[in-house]
C-alpha cells in the first residue's frame, strides 16, 4: 500500500494525473434585460446558440440575474460571457476581450444584493478556483430604451 501512496504522490507531482474540480468545459453566458432593446443581446445570441449536444458545454440565458448561476460558474474551466456595451466604439462593433486582458478583481467585499458581474466571477473562483479564463463577447449598443427589438446596428452585427 505504501508504494502505490509514493507512487500516486509522484504521478500527482508530475502532473501525469490531475483533479479536476469542472464539470464544464465551457459556459456561454448570456446577460441583459430581454425588455430593454438592445440589452437582450446575450438572450438573442444564446437562442440562437441552441442546446449543444455535448455534456461539457453549457448555455445559459442569466438575464439580470447571473447570481443564481453560481454554483454552475463555480464549475466550469472557460467562461464566455455575452452582453451588450457601452463604451467608445460605433453601434455595432464588437468588443472582444479576456480576463487576461482585464483580470477580475474584486475591490470590496459583495453584496448579494448588488452584485457586480466581476464579484460573481471572483466570488466563484474563491469555491473552487474555477473559471480559470474568462473571455467577454459583445456589441456597442445604441438603444437601452424600453422594447424588444435589437437596434439596426446591433442586428447587422449579429
Amino acid at each position: 500500500m505504501f508504494a502505490l501512496s509514493r507512487l500516486l504522490t509522484v504521478y500527482f507531482k508530475l502532473g501525469f494525473i490531475t483533479i479536476n474540480m469542472a464539470k464544464y468545459k465551457v459556459i456561454v453566458l448570456g446577460i441583459g434585460n430581454i425588455l430593454r432593446s438592445d440589452d437582450r443581446l446575450g438572450a438573442r445570441i444564446i437562442a440562437d446558440l441552441g442546446e449543444y449536444e455535448r455534456r461539457d458545454i453549457l448555455t445559459i440565458e442569466a438575464g439580470t440575474a447571473p447570481l443564481h448561476y453560481l454554483n454552475q460558474i463555480s464549475q466550469t474551466e472557460n467562461l464566455i460571457v455575452v452582453d451588450i456595451m457601452e463604451g467608445n466604439k460605433k453601434p455595432g462593433e464588437i468588443y472582444h476581450f479576456s480576463s487576461q486582458d482585464r483580470p477580475v478583481q474584486q475591490k470590496n467585499k459583495p453584496h448579494l444584493h448588488n452584485l457586480s458581474l466581476n464579484q460573481l466571477i471572483s466570488l466563484a473562483q474563491e469555491i473552487n478556483n474555477l473559471p480559470q479564463s474568462i473571455y467577454y463577447y459583445g456589441l456597442q449598443g445604441s438603444d437601452w430604451s424600453w422594447g424588444t427589438s435589437l437596434s439596426s446596428p446591433v442586428k447587422k452585427s449579429l
